[in-house]
């Protein structure tokens, strides 16, 4: 009835690292036994990849999984906030991105209207205009890997690090 996408949890020790990747398919083996499909992709990591060097290490973590997750017809993929820099070649991790992008079968986005938004249209319109670029950017790379909105939103309150007028009004928008 539903399809999940099994998160990796992003360790510091490689040890702890392995145990992660080792539970989620461990996890994503169950689920799928009981019910044929129903875990059918693997996010390694979320928020991780900020630079060349946390690009690298979860390149490598897909680039050693990935035959065994596709064995389990399980898909590999990483969600992050800096896909963005895939559209700039001068951004300063736009190769390791690259490389990463090469390998995963999917990426998720985590995209937001950006500071100061005044509308939710305008957010959405923002956020589309990102996703697009992205997405185009992508295809140039490896157009068999998925884009996606892994996170987005506007709060019904408080203060957020984007600076929009948060009210249940403007979330519903």
């Amino acid at each position: 009835a539903i399809e999940v996408a099994q998160g990796i949890y992003q360790q510091s020790d490689a040890a702890l690292q392995q145990a992660e990747i080792k539970a989620a398919f461990s996890a994503a083996s169950a689920a799928n036994a009981v019910f044929p499909n129903t875990v059918t992709s693997l996010v390694f990591t979320n928020e991780y990849v900020v630079d060349a060097q946390t690009a690298n290490a979860v390149n490598a973590m897909i680039v050693a999984n990935k035959q065994k997750a596709h064995e389990f017809s399980i898909k590999v993929g990483v969600r992050s906030h800096t896909f963005g820099n895939i559209a700039n070649p001068s951004s300063p991790f736009y190769n390791e991105l690259k490389r990463l992008i090469q390998n995963c079968d999917f990426i998720q986005c985590n995209l937001y209207p950006g500071s100061n938004t005044p509308t939710p249209q305008d957010g959405v319109n923002g956020v589309s205009e990102a996703f697009n670029k992205i997405k185009s950017a992508v295809a140039g790379i490896n157009p068999q890997c998925e884009v996606m909105i892994g996170e987005t939103g506007w709060p019904s309150q408080g203060v957020s690090f984007n600076n929009t007028n948060n009210n249940v009004n403007n979330l519903l928008a």
